[in-house]
């Protein structure tokens, strides 16, 4: 399968609606949940990292409970019940992976933070997305850029 990678941001500002939206929190809450989100905001523009766009990439879907194959990287989770065990309740029992060995030096790649850096690579960032890689529902992070160094 080919994919693009998605628009940068776009799951921060998805977050700050649904943080805002809550139902039962109060204006101090909102307030506090909505500076963490532009200060995580901020935080990423500021490390300089790009996110590719316009990029093709090569991606595949496989159950959890596979081993990744050599030269693939976990880039998100997700819950599907009609496959791999058909779970009847949300687990996330697929994992999308992306093949990293064959990009050049310097090509950067964000997969989820559980996921172990690959051998001349590095972790250049990390951050929260909501959105994918377990789906967190506070601020913590759960993504992490990475760069081909050789």
């Amino acid at each position: 399968m080919i994919r693009y990678a998605p628009m940068r941001f776009a799951y921060i500002t998805a977050c700050v609606l649904c943080i805002l939206s809550t139902k039962g929190a109060d204006a101090a809450d909102q307030a506090a949940n909505k500076a963490a989100v532009e200060q995580e905001a901020k935080k990423q523009v500021d490390s300089g990292v790009k996110l590719p766009l316009n990029v093709k990439m090569s991606s595949m879907n496989i159950c959890a409970s596979s081993p990744v194959p050599a030269g693939w990287i976990k880039v998100n989770d997700a819950w599907n019940p009609t496959i791999c065990g058909n779970p009847t309740v949300i687990t996330y029992n697929v994992v999308t992976i992306t093949q990293y060995s064959n990009r050049p030096v310097g090509s950067t790649l964000i997969v989820c933070s559980d996921a172990p850096t690959p051998n001349n690579w590095v972790e250049v960032n990390n951050s929260w997305n909501p959105t994918t890689c377990g789906h967190p529902t506070s601020i913590t992070n759960n993504v992490k850029v990475i760069r081909r160094v050789n």
